[in-house]
């Protein structure tokens, strides 16, 4: 299990515990209002990311249709990988809060912001 799938299990466990229903998409929460021709977009997306194409169907030189698995240079996947160690070798910090300035109010989102840098 790769690192973005712990921290997606984690938010889902935790998203069952304080509703207690499960989710199928993001859009069946009624707080999350998101078209869903968007969704679709970025769960095609996604599959691009994973790889996971449709296999390519073909005519070979005898006239026989065959299938075969889709090939592909995972560019997304590459570019992303770079950009990502990019912006975390410049040491960036990562804060949960719902305050403007950090001296303007109370932060409501503190034990949210603690469990994301215990994660970190």
């Amino acid at each position: 299990m790769g690192f973005i799938d712990k921290i997606k299990s984690w938010f889902k466990k935790g998203g069952e515990i304080l509703t207690g229903e499960t989710l199928k998409t993001i859009n069946d929460h009624e707080k999350v209002n998101i078209d869903p021709a968007e969704l679709m977009r970025i769960d095609a997306g996604m599959r691009e990311y994973r790889g996971l194409y449709d296999k390519i169907e073909y005519i070979n030189s005898q006239g026989i249709e065959q299938k075969r698995d889709y090939k592909y240079i995972n560019m997304r996947k590459i570019s992303a990988n770079y950009l990502a160690g990019l912006v975390f070798n410049e040491n960036c910090e990562i804060v949960v809060s719902d305050a403007n300035d950090e001296e303007s109010k109370e932060n409501t989102y503190k034990d949210t912001d603690e469990f994301i840098q215990d994660i970190f």
